[in-house]
């Protein structure tokens, strides 16, 4: 008997600049969470201004190591063409949401990462370039928001509440 082919029920872009330091992060905590608990979410990542097949940055792969877990396989990728295969597009900052929104067209479901999760449409600022610390600082903040990320997706994914919804 052949194993099952993963199927997710929801597609979940998660966005930045450059696609090597933040959204990999996000989308490694917030994919780890997710499959521990066994959600049929697929999480992706992509950047406004990335240039392709570039490696996550050598600090957040270093960091995202001591956290357990591993974003060395990673490679950068600009935005994709057909943002409409995605169901939800978490953006790292207020000005690539508006970006991604003006990209996607009408009908897209682009919130901020922080947004999404209900605190703010708060920024997170990039680390590029600054000390192993300061990744450390956004790992944590990353961290912090994957339970209020995946408890709306559940809520998604149960029928609670429409993806659209602001």
């Amino acid at each position: 008997m052949e194993a099952a082919t993963f199927q997710p029920r929801l597609r979940v872009l998660l966005v930045c600049a450059g696609n090597t330091c933040r959204s990999p992060m996000a989308q490694a905590f917030l994919a780890e969470a997710a499959a521990r608990e066994g959600l049929p979410v697929a999480f992706e990542s992509a950047g406004v201004n990335a240039a392709s097949g570039c490696p996550a940055s050598e600090t957040a792969v270093s960091v995202l190591r001591e956290m357990g877990l591993d974003v060395s396989t990673h490679r950068s990728r600009c935005l994709p063409d057909d943002l409409g295969e995605f169901d939800l597009i978490l953006t790292m900052t207020r000005s690539q949401k508006a970006l991604v929104g003006l990209v996607a067209g009408e009908g897209a479901r682009v919130f901020t990462l922080k947004g999404f999760a209900g605190l703010g449409e708060e920024d997170i600022p990039d680390p590029i370039g600054s000390s192993p610390a300061e990744y450390r600082k956004l790992a944590e903040e990353l961290r912090s928001l994957v339970p209020p990320v995946l408890g709306r997706i559940k809520r998604i994914l149960w029928g609670e509440e429409d993806e659209s919804c602001a």
